[in-house]
């Protein structure tokens, strides 16, 4: 389950339209113990969800925040919470209409239906909220989204939010009683560009068994696989609204006892002939030896500048980024780590890279986060614990 939703004033028709859906003997707002509040500080939101609700690790660069009530090993109720940069003339009603549209267009949404439209006010900003139902894959839901937006003028920055509590039809007698306490706590703090935001890590690790890596994210930071590892970030609302700091773990098979070096030394040689091609300027910042995953590794940092940026122009000094630049004409510094290692007999020679981009110009920063998620960085050998969930373990197991 997924989604995303915001405080209270017009909620009041929005709230009675719910109450007739649910079913008699609904529990409280009152009644529901809340976690302490957390702050995304990188979409400047804070809010709390209820006791019984697990965080879930976010997949998509616009989810800030998703959290599950889980009953019988069922997820049956999700609290989440989307930010995206929309335009300076768009507003709350054109992105929730927007939202729903492609909502009805999933081919896991059947029978989607549009119960109720009001007009809302949250943290003092006026927005736009909907009652839904449908069926998503097969199951039941009732989902209540908010959305509201606001405009950051000395950034030249809009963010629409979309907080959204939903429930299977089993359980929708939950959803008002947690979409009331949770606005409750809805509150806005400041805007934060995420690579100057300490990075702390997640206790619980990624693992790809396939190809052979653990690696722990940083809290809040969404995760997805891709084929050649995974990508990790957060996204920057003030310099576009897309990922900074962005890290891919990349995975490749080599020759037997290739070497790190050689292998950064190809990694790099697409940047120098883009940059030759008219592309964006190449600094190299630093070549160094470090480690990663305990292991003898190379990096490299560098600079990537638009050509006729001022720090490309003679006589200028390259400066921190304009906030409000396209996002394709920002600054970027990258880091590049790689190392070239066989974890046993059993397993393929391979070389890991792991590769951040941030659109900043802040090195200090950026080689800080490299090395925090860098040293958690493990290289798995194939008798690794597998710290899969028992069942699945089992039908693998059965599967043989």
């Amino acid at each position: 389950m997924r989604m995303c939703v915001q405080t209270r004033c017009g909620w009041v028709v929005l709230l009675a339209a719910v109450c007739a859906l649910l079913q008699p003997g609904v529990t409280g707002a009152a009644e529901l113990e809340m976690n302490e509040a957390v702050t995304y500080a990188h979409v400047g939101v804070l809010l709390a969800v209820p006791k019984d609700f697990d965080d879930r690790r976010p997949t998509e660069e616009s989810e800030v925040m998703r959290a599950v009530r889980i009953v019988t090993g069922k997820p049956v109720q999700a609290v989440s919470l989307g930010a995206y940069c929309i335009g300076p003339k768009d507003t709350a009603e054109d992105f929730a209409d927007a939202m729903e549209q492609n909502l009805a267009a999933n081919l896991a949404v059947r029978k989607f239906n549009v119960l109720k439209k009001t007009l809302i006010t949250i943290a003092g900003i006026s927005g736009s909220a909907r009652l839904l139902k449908y069926t998503f894959r097969g199951e039941a839901t009732t989902a209540a989204r908010a959305f509201f937006v606001r405009r950051l003028k000395a950034d030249d920055v809009s963010i629409c939010y979309v907080l959204t509590v939903e429930a299977v039809a089993q359980h929708d007698d939950m959803l008002l009683p947690v979409l009331d306490r949770v606005i409750k706590t809805v509150k806005l703090t400041a805007v934060q560009h995420p690579v100057l935001l300490p990075v702390r890590l997640s206790v619980k690790p990624v693992r790809d068994e396939r190809l052979g890596f653990a690696v722990r994210p940083p809290i809040n930071w969404y995760v997805r696989s891709t084929p050649m590892g995974i990508s990790m970030g957060q996204t920057d609302y003030l310099t576009g609204g897309r990922p900074s700091p962005l890290v891919t773990v990349a995975v490749a098979e080599v020759a037997e006892g290739a070497k790190s070096k050689a292998c950064m030394k190809k990694a790099i040689q697409p940047y120098l002939a883009a940059a030759r091609e008219g592309g964006p300027s190449v600094d190299i910042l630093s070549h160094e030896v470090t480690k990663m995953g305990g292991n003898l590794a190379h990096q490299v940092m560098i600079r990537l500048t638009p050509k006729g940026s001022p720090a490309t122009r003679p006589g200028k000094e390259p400066s921190a980024p304009d906030a409000r630049q396209a996002p394709g004409e920002a600054t970027q510094l990258r880091i590049l780590r790689v190392i070239c290692v066989a974890a046993d007999k059993d397993r393929p020679f391979r070389s890991y890279a792991m590769i951040m981009v941030c659109r900043t110009a802040e090195v200090k920063a950026v080689r800080a986060a490299m090395d925090t998620i860098a040293g958690v960085f493990e290289v798995l050998s194939s008798t690794a614990p597998d710290t899969r969930p028992a069942d699945k373990k089992a039908a693998k197991k059965a599967a043989k």
